[in-house]
């Protein structure tokens, strides 16, 4: 009895190794859709920004407006890189952002150009690039985008949260390794009134 115990003890000690590195992957995992959606919802503050701060200018004319515009600007790109390395291991998020990448681009070469125009021409020339909807058009894809992106990340953290595989194979673990001990127990115990026995009867 005892070695059947032992025996139980390690087979339970090594699934509990590996129901620890599962849970802790999981966990990682989940955490990093997190981050994903974080960063998505940065990525698209960061345009609402430079939106602003575009408005701002074309308004204004005075280039303390283009304070926003200059810091998206800045930090879009590192934002976006974030989010590629947060992706590595989801290639269709990766195509989408990758889709993503010529509607930003265009966004911003719009942006540039309408403030360049204010700063050149004055502000008729810039507002009539504005009136076509250009800059408009492209934002909502990009809205449209990056929210599809942000729902199938938070469908994944979803799907992983209530899943709750990893939670199972320790609580297993933990049943396992209790009546592993217990039979361990119950078995030194036995041997030792044997022991006890034997010497009585010498």
């Amino acid at each position: 009895m005892l070695w059947v115990g032992l025996v139980l003890v390690a087979v339970t000690a090594a699934v509990a190794v590996e129901g620890t590195l599962t849970f802790i992957g999981a966990t990682r995992r989940v955490e990093q859709t997190l981050v994903n959606i974080e960063r998505l919802n940065a990525l698209l503050s960061l345009l609402k920004d430079a939106e602003t701060g575009q408005r701002g200018y074309l308004l204004t004319g005075a280039e303390r407006y283009l304070e926003p515009y200059q810091d998206a600007l800045a930090a879009l790109w590192e934002r976006q890189r974030e989010l590629r390395v947060g992706l590595a291991d989801r290639p269709r998020q990766r195509e989408r952002l990758d889709a993503l990448q010529p509607l930003i681009a265009a966004k911003l070469a719009e942006l540039h150009r309408t403030i360049e125009l204010r700063r050149n021409q004055g502000a008729a020339a810039a507002v009539r690039v504005v009136l076509t909807d250009e800059g408009r058009t492209l934002m909502d894809r990009i809205r449209e985008g990056i929210g599809e992106m942000a729902a199938r990340e938070r469908a994944r953290h979803d799907s992983r949260r209530e899943g709750g595989g990893a939670l199972w194979v320790l609580a297993a673990v933990g049943v396992g390794s209790a009546a592993s001990l217990a039979m361990v127990v119950a078995a030194l115990r036995a041997m030792t009134r044997e022991a006890r026995s034997r010497r009585r009867d010498d």
